[in-house]
């Protein structure tokens, strides 16, 4: 999370990066159960299972867009808790699996009965969605238009999600480029789990570039993809993998170069993770203004009265004990001159082409500063 948006989300202790930790657990479990621990054991535990389903469905309960993250696991969970069972009774190992389906079925159970206790709650009634009681009479229009708020494909949503240099996924995290090789790499390893992972992420996608909202206001990256992005991670070190048994050398300048880049593209608006739409490049006009006049998010050292940019140091400090963790196995100065040019060249245009500010993105920066407090 320190290279992602997903800290940042983690620091408003939003609904988007626990789902993203849940969608992840779930998995991680299924897969476990489909493919078998390194050790060779099946781990097929009727508590497993019921875990993987409480993580499946608490996914879309924390956040209604990752509905179809949701609808992936459990369609991976039919697969991956059924059969393979070493009984020499084929009604033992029906009753085995019947056994794991009913205990994620329990678990998936769980969350839901929870939101509909909260809606009957709130709303008079377990099926009335929040969205129909929203005092913003614009929000309330735009989750009744089509199907919650999905009503048409927008282009523009499409390449901003993944391009835009205060939204895209890509512009924020550099480092997830990596995905796409590793995609490949995953899929060669394990199709039914990469078709899973890739369904959820995919469709994800294609569903927040329907809706009316989907840029999400005050953010910083694509805020409803925060739910992919330790799927995107983890496709990320499969790539990365694959191409150091090839070129090892190369391969750590661009890992090495890329994080780097990542700590200051989404590590650094992690501080302030609610950019007006206004302020399109956030790099070049926001955060150094921020950092100027000391303003820092809540920590220790701000609560102990020091003052604001000093107060990170130690965040500061974390991440490049990453870097210098990452690179310990080199002694090779010209592989950190390398990654530190690449570093360079992924974060500087996010400043230097950036145009001059207009007067409505200094009244705003104005505006955050003053009422920062």
């Amino acid at each position: 999370a320190l290279g992602s948006v997903m800290l940042g989300y983690a620091y408003m202790l939003a609904s988007h990066a626990t789902s993203g930790a849940t969608a992840l657990a779930s998995f991680a479990l299924l897969h476990d159960a489909h493919r078998g621990l390194p050790d060779g054991r099946r781990a097929r535990s009727t508590f497993r299972a019921f875990l993987a389903g409480l993580f499946a469905t608490a996914t879309t309960a924390l956040e209604y867009p990752c509905f179809f993250v949701t609808f992936a696991l459990c369609v991976y969970a039919l697969v991956a808790l059924s059969g393979g069972d070493d009984s020499p009774s084929k009604l033992g190992r029906v009753g085995r699996s019947l056994g794991r389906l009913a205990a994620f079925g329990v678990g998936a159970l769980l969350p839901v009965l929870m939101v509909m206790h909260f809606q009957a709650s709130a709303f008079g009634s377990p099926f009335s969605p929040g969205h129909l009681f929203v005092e913003t009479e614009g929000l309330r229009a735009g989750h009744e238009s089509g199907f919650f708020g999905a009503d048409a494909f927008r282009w523009d949503a499409a390449w901003k999600l993944l391009f835009h240099p205060r939204l895209g996924l890509f512009a924020t995290t550099p480092f997830f480029v990596f995905a796409i090789a590793g995609a490949f790499v995953a899929w060669r390893k394990d199709r039914i789990a990469t078709l899973v992972a890739g369904l959820g992420c995919l469709t994800t996608y294609l569903v927040i570039c329907l809706m009316n909202n989907w840029e999400g206001g005050w953010v910083i990256g694509p805020r409803y993809l925060v739910v992919t992005l330790p799927f995107v991670a983890v496709a990320s070190a499969l790539g990365l993998d694959a191409m150091a048994r090839r070129w090892r050398r190369g391969t750590h300048v661009l890992a090495l170069g890329a994080a780097a880049a990542s700590l200051v593209t989404g590590g650094v608006p992690s501080l302030y993770p609610h950019v007006p739409p206004d302020v399109d490049w956030p790099l070049a006009h926001l955060f150094p203004a921020l950092l100027e006049l000391g303003r820092a998010p809540d920590n220790p050292l701000l609560a102990l009265g020091v003052d604001g940019a000093v107060s990170l140091l130690p965040l500061a400090v974390l991440a490049l004990g990453a870097m210098v963790f990452a690179s310990q196995r080199t002694r090779d100065g010209w592989l950190l001159v390398g990654a530190s040019g690449l570093c360079a060249a992924l974060v500087l245009p996010q400043v230097a082409l950036a145009p001059e500010p207009s007067a409505q993105v200094t009244e705003t920066v104005s505006y955050i500063a003053q009422h920062w407090d």
